[in-house]
């Protein structure tokens, strides 16, 4: 086994003198993904971060918090007692619902 300058792992295989490619897996990268049902669209959790929701639906962060100021989107603080620091987490639901609102109305709030 060779490691070459690319960080790509080089594995030989002895009995068909072939080389094969293999790429390190990096466990920071990997998202999960949900089972494919056969439907176009898989179906969504019912939290997610800040981050999901940009790569989901394409809703920046600023503008996302701006939604949850007015109301439009649902979300939780989820904080121990006395701590200054917590996760946000967005009721997905919510978002979808606000899209399906502004699609219905011709995109006018």
């Amino acid at each position: 086994m060779l490691i070459s300058a690319n960080l790509k792992t080089m594995v030989t295989n002895p009995k068909a003198d072939s080389v094969v490619s293999v790429e390190p897996f990096d466990c920071r990268s990997w998202t999960a993904h949900a089972p494919s049902t056969g439907s176009q669209e898989a179906p969504l959790p019912e939290f997610g971060r800040a981050a999901d929701v940009q790569r989901l639906f394409g809703i920046k962060r600023g503008t996302l918090y701006n939604l949850i100021a007015e109301g439009k989107v649902k979300s939780v603080s989820m904080r121990r007692k006395g701590n200054v620091h917590g996760c946000r987490l967005i009721f997905l639901p919510s978002v979808r619902a606000y899209l399906h609102s502004l699609m219905n109305n011709g995109g006018i709030e």
